[in-house]
């Protein structure tokens, strides 16, 4: 499976140290399934990815992110980058809040939400996106399509 990464999502591996050296390996696991590939770009409003299996890369201009670690699946790993206010509302719930954030959701079944402007994020996860936003773009598997002004679900994977 060939991904096609952005100059922006580049960046962001690169600011969250996850960016492969010269000569890297490429990572040996593999979904269950296929999975989709999912792009979010320069997006105002809301986006939610749930994910029976997957990973995301994001970043958020101003707004808020919040990741749910749900019980089933792997064991997933969650890093924030400038949360101005980071808050824990439940025992598997992190809301991340601010200017120029940025989250690594990796492994596990999980939900991630984004809330404000300049939402940018890439994925390949098993689940379902649900959208509604004022201006943006998202792509799914080489669709791409503009934010919907109302919530519309759309599957993944």
């Amino acid at each position: 499976m060939r991904l096609k990464v952005s100059p922006l999502v580049l960046a962001a591996l690169c600011a969250l140290g996850l960016a492969p050296g010269a000569g890297a390996q490429p990572l040996q696991r593999e979904l269950v399934g296929n999975g989709s590939q999912l792009s979010l770009t320069k997006g105002r409003g809301t986006a939610a990815v749930h994910s029976r299996d997957g990973s995301l890369l994001g970043t958020v201009s101003r707004g808020r992110i919040v990741v749910v670690n749900r019980w089933a699946g792997g064991k997933t790993t969650v890093r924030f980058s400038g949360c101005e206010e980071r808050r824990r509302p439940a025992p598997r719930t992190v809301v991340c809040i601010g200017r120029g954030l940025r989250v690594s959701v990796v492994n596990g079944s999980w939900i991630t939400t984004f809330k404000g402007r300049g939402v940018n994020a890439s994925a390949v996860v098993e689940g379902r996106l649900r959208l509604r936003g004022q201006r943006g773009s998202f792509e799914i598997d080489g669709v791409t399509r503009s934010w919907p002004s109302t919530f519309r679900t759309y599957m993944l994977g």
